[in-house]
């Protein structure tokens, strides 16, 4: 049998900015509900992918406590942007996330990834440059996440997507919905009607970031 060889890598970040960015979304993640995985492959989050394309992963993957993917984050450098390998790549992951109901952001750093030595200090010394700037920018990018949108949720009985609607309807509001954006699962009844789907409630669904940590 043929001997197999191979290297210890000395940390599993990709960059500098990856694993500050792990930190700085730790902070703000909502540990009651969700877990924050790094370098997550995309044969862990779909199925029946071609073998091209199966061992492509994504930087961040938030799922539920129970393990459903909510959300997809990618730390672009410039590397994203001037090779054309990369780029087909980050097409690839869109177009599936998109095809799954769920969403893929891409954090932009190009314009702070060739920041200076001589530059990194702030004039507290608390954070440098590259930090301060990496944390604006990706909590641009993450503030949507923090309010209660169309946020992937998962049935509490048979554990599938859920189908989002929203009813415009003031009359919908009533005792039983807290606001006219909801969650349906065709596959499963109502506890209190067995001729209706489980429904549940937006606001019911806590999301993966908040900003006020």
């Amino acid at each position: 049998m043929e001997e197999m060889t191979s290297q210890l890598r000395n940390r599993m970040w990709d960059s500098d900015a990856e694993s500050h960015a792990y930190a700085f979304l730790k902070k703000f993640l909502n540990t009651d509900s969700y877990e924050l995985f790094p370098h997550v492959v995309l044969r862990d989050v779909f199925k029946d992918l071609d073998i091209a394309i199966r061992d492509l992963h994504v930087d961040f993957l938030v799922v539920t406590k129970k393990g459903n993917p909510v959300l997809g984050i990618e730390i672009n450098g410039p590397h994203h942007q001037n090779n054309k390998s990369f780029k087909a790549r980050d097409t690839i992951k869109q177009e599936l996330f998109s095809e799954h109901s769920l969403s893929l952001v891409f954090v932009p750093i190009c314009e702070i990834s060739d920041v200076e030595d001589d530059d990194l200090k702030s004039e507290d010394n608390s954070k440098n440059k590259y930090i301060q700037k990496l944390e604006t920018i990706i909590t641009d990018f993450i503030t949507p996440y923090c309010y209660h949108i169309n946020i992937p949720a998962y049935c509490d009985k048979c554990n599938q997507m859920m189908d989002f609607y929203y009813n415009n309807k003031q009359s919908f509001k009533n005792n039983n919905h807290k606001s006219n954006k909801f969650y349906m699962c065709n596959n499963c009844k109502s506890d209190n009607d067995p001729e209706k789907p489980f429904i549940k409630d937006a606001m019911d669904i806590k999301p993966p970031f908040k900003l006020n940590k």
